[in-house]
């Protein structure tokens, strides 16, 4: 007897920790809501798919190379994605960035497979300006054009500036994009807590150590302002990505540590507790995101943030309201920003109510969850407008 594929929804993902990290909550409560959930991806940890495992999710396990730009290697990659696409027959996909979107997209066309796209950040590609990201540029928006034609196809953008430009390039039609409110966190687990009166000042850096996140600038705006006489501890959190070539040596962040600069506390699944514990949370980053849920997080703990004045991070952080906003690689203006939320306690405490009021409003997992969901529902159902 042939087996009922009617129900089964397969997220397409680059790498097992990414998906645990930012889609387990959706992936769960699509099961909830009666869908058979298989996850494709490189695993790299057999304890995380053993968690997938036991939740009921359908393992699939695939070789996707997120910092390999070599033809060859992309070509057996969308053999073996396709292939196992074409084995699963699944009734809806759930592709989750660039690599796997390219890659589904072709598969959904030729099949016709419902297909969501997370743009989860435009990335290095459209922030940089060399020769090879110019080339790449061109080959993302060729593939999402071409996925896009299929009528049951929609792509999903955690910020609008990323939309619009995708819009605007000609890449999507308006009707196929949707924005979604960043990954959505859970606010009972990252609670509203005031930050202690009378404690030293402590500003927490929580990412994957990648250059473009910006912990170098952080550090050098730690130690203008500690040459100044003025007292202010730089924790660091975070993920070693080596994958990634433009990923932080492991040495640095030890040497860093060692010397006294940081004080590095590992990869660490505490976070709501790390940010309860800081005065201020920062992300300098250079480059275009979603929207960083790290931002998300630390504005539902009610934590004040300082960022960048990039896609994502300007639209979730209203310069002088839930934070401040600079522009990348400006250290002068990130030391001014550091400052005056180190000498106003009253000024944190402000900025950190106005973070959390925007989260509850906008941001929750169960907001993220039903827009999910209702997109899973309308591609189902065929419908071409939103």
């Amino acid at each position: 007897m042939q087996k009922d594929n009617s129900n089964l929804l397969l997220y397409i993902v680059n790498v097992d920790w990414y998906f645990q990290l930012h889609w387990l909550d959706r992936a769960v409560a699509a099961q909830y809501k009666g869908f058979d959930v298989h996850v494709m991806c490189t695993f790299t940890n057999a304890d995380i798919r053993k968690a997938f495992e036991d939740l009921g999710f359908t393992c699939h396990d695939v070789f996707i190379s997120r910092g390999n730009k070599n033809p060859i290697y992309e070509l057996l990659s969308f053999r073996d994605v396709s292939f196992k696409i074409w084995e699963i027959k699944p009734a809806l996909m759930h592709s989750i960035t660039v690599k796997p979107n390219i890659y589904s997209g072709f598969v959904a066309r030729l099949f016709g497979i419902p297909t969501a796209y997370s743009v989860t950040g435009l990335g290095a590609i459209f922030s940089t300006d060399t020769v090879t990201n110019r080339c790449l540029r061109q080959v993302v928006q060729v593939a999402y054009k071409y996925s896009s034609k299929l009528a049951k196809a929609k792509f999903l953008f955690e910020n609008s500036s990323d939309l619009e430009l995708m819009v605007k390039l000609d890449a999507l039609d308006r009707s196929k994009v949707v924005r979604i409110s960043g990954a959505g966190v859970d606010i009972a687990k990252f609670c509203f807590v005031p930050e202690p009166e009378g404690c030293p000042t402590s500003i927490l850096f929580a990412a994957r150590l990648l250059e473009e996140k910006g912990l170098r600038s952080l550090v050098a705006a730690v130690e203008i302002i500690r040459a100044r006489g003025e007292f202010v501890q730089l924790n660091v959190a975070g993920i070693f990505d080596e994958d990634c070539d433009n990923a932080i040596d492991k040495r640095q962040i030890e040497a860093w540590d060692k010397q006294g600069v940081i004080n590095w506390l590992g990869t660490r699944d505490d976070l709501p507790q790390l940010i309860s514990n800081s005065s201020i949370v920062c992300l300098p980053t250079t480059y275009g995101e979603g929207i960083p849920r790290i931002l998300i997080e630390a504005s539902s703990c009610g934590r004040a943030v300082v960022t960048t004045n990039v896609s994502g991070c300007n639209e979730f952080v209203i310069d002088g309201n839930n934070g401040f906003v600079v522009e990348p690689n400006d250290n002068a203006s990130l030391v001014e920003a550091l400052l005056r939320l180190m000498a106003s306690y009253d000024l944190r405490s402000a900025m950190g109510l106005q973070g959390r009021s925007l989260v509850e409003g906008q941001y929750t997992n169960e907001i993220v969850i039903t827009q999910t969901l209702d997109i899973y529902l309308e591609l189902l159902k065929g419908e071409s407008e939103h």
